[in-house]
């Protein structure tokens, strides 16, 4: 936690700028992003419902440069302590694809990756800490999806995902029948293509067979 809470205040410290003035959207749908609201009360006291409709349409029909860097440390929070249906890691981190419309200050990036380590991490010392859950399993890979949507490698993610047979063995036996007969993608994956045939490749590594046949004592069979 401590590396986690340390990443999170420096996420902070890079992207600590002056509040906007106003928040722009398309005339027609600004009004029901709640935008008001997002510039009335300190950051760290927005909350996941307040966010929610910027989330769901920054950079489509809401929301522009400023706005959504001063914003951003505050949403990335939620998503990655709070369990709001609003921010989701696929929605939230799949925001990263539009970078390019972003002019990133010096030390941005690097603290935006340093905290998205930072909360992988938490997640897997989390489950080797208690034990895997259905919702631990769900929350690694979403994770892992936001970030392929969000234009990130996500192959050396997967790699530390192997010191933690249980956590392997469960996403092997949810997305490995898939991978295996190149199905399409399920569910979020299909927005982000390469992500998939990452994790297309993670599946069918005879290291993860190995791992799935030591945890649940059953060899996969192709």
């Amino acid at each position: 936690m401590r590396a986690f809470d340390a990443a999170l205040a420096d996420l902070y410290a890079a992207f600590d700028t002056t509040k906007p003035r106003v928040i722009h959207g398309c005339p027609c749908c600004v009004d029901k992003r709640n935008t008001d609201i997002l510039l009335a009360k300190p950051l760290r006291q927005l909350t996941g419902d307040d966010l929610g409709g910027y989330a769901s349409g920054v950079f489509l029909t809401v929301g522009s440069e400023n706005d959504y860097l001063y914003l951003l440390p505050r949403m990335f929070e939620i998503t990655a302590t709070e369990k709001h249906w609003q921010l989701y890691p696929q929605l939230v981190v799949g925001h990263l694809r539009f970078g390019d419309r972003v002019a990133w200050k010096p030390g941005q990036r690097r603290a935006l990756s340093a905290f998205l380590d930072a909360w992988f991490d938490r997640q897997l010392d989390e489950i080797a800490g208690t034990g895997l859950g259905f919702h631990e399993s769900d929350e690694v890979e979403a994770l892992l999806c936001g970030l392929a949507i969000g234009g990130v490698d996500i192959a050396t993610y997967l790699d530390r995902l192997k010191p933690v047979g249980l956590l392997v063995t469960d996403l092997y036996w949810r997305f490995g029948e898939a991978a295996s007969e190149d199905r399409g993608p399920p569910n979020y994956w299909e927005d982000a293509p390469e992500g998939w045939a990452a994790m297309k490749a993670f599946m069918n590594d005879p290291e993860i067979f190995a791992i799935v046949a030591r945890v649940s004592g059953i060899f996969p069979t192709r």
